[in-house]
């Protein structure tokens, strides 16, 4: 008889647990799915850095308009690019063969919550490479 009311008091209390343990389970997955989302995001922004720096080290300048706007236009993404750090001959956007060009690209991202919220994820990456140019002088072209 101890048996039988022990099982009646405590019914359906597996079934809830059972219940809540899929709901957090599901939340789980949603948030690394939405991570994994995110992750592949900042894959993409590195991919686009590289490919400006080797578009500004082939070049050995850093006004290249046309070429970062056609690889952030790949991207699909809303990207910012600055080339600070990068060590300039004296009058303007040239790099003398062998010194550095640095390019960071910043973007956002946003990790999905549940109720339609949102937080922002600002994504960075920066890359250096080399100018592959040697300028004769200030005003020649290579």
């Amino acid at each position: 008889m101890k048996n039988y009311l022990k099982t009646k008091k405590s019914r359906g209390e597996g079934y809830v647990d059972l219940c809540v343990a899929v709901l957090v389970l599901s939340f789980v997955l949603l948030l690394c799915c939405a991570s994994a989302a995110l992750i592949s995001r900042g894959r993409t922004i590195a991919s686009a850095a590289d490919r400006i720096a080797e578009a500004a080290a082939l070049a050995g300048r850093t006004d290249l308009e046309d070429a970062v706007g056609r690889i952030i236009a790949d991207t699909g993404l809303s990207l910012t690019v600055s080339f600070e750090g990068t060590d300039y001959l004296t009058p303007g956007q040239k790099v003398q063969l062998g010194h550095e060009i640095a390019v960071t690209v910043r973007g956002e991202g946003s990790l999905p919550l549940f109720l339609g919220l949102s937080v922002p994820v600002p994504l960075e990456a920066a890359t250096v490479t080399s100018s592959r140019v040697y300028w004769k002088g200030e005003g020649d072209d290579p």
